[in-house]
């Protein structure tokens, strides 16, 4: 644990696992494998400007019930190949 800086970094000894908590407020995580979060109850993300999301090999989303997506202004949905949709109903 090192609070040098105006930071407080908290690493693995290897430095595969890390976490730091700078003095601009900001909170870094990083990992060389996984990560990953479980609640039994809600996880809630929000951002008073924007969330993004980033994958090289694919975003996959799974819901037991629904999955919305609302926008009050537009939504834009842009592909260099293919857009299906299937429905069983």
């Amino acid at each position: 644990m090192d609070d040098t800086n105006e930071r407080i970094y908290i690493a693995t000894a290897q430095g595969n696992n890390w976490i730091e908590l700078d003095q601009d407020g900001n909170i870094d995580v990083f990992t060389s494998n996984k990560l990953n979060v479980h609640a039994t109850k809600d996880i809630n993300f929000t951002s008073d400007e924007t969330i993004r999301m980033f994958a090289k090999k694919g975003i996959h989303m799974h819901s037991e019930d629904e999955i919305r997506v609302n926008a009050v202004k537009d939504i834009n949905i842009k592909t260099d190949a293919s857009i299906r949709s299937h429905s069983t109903v």
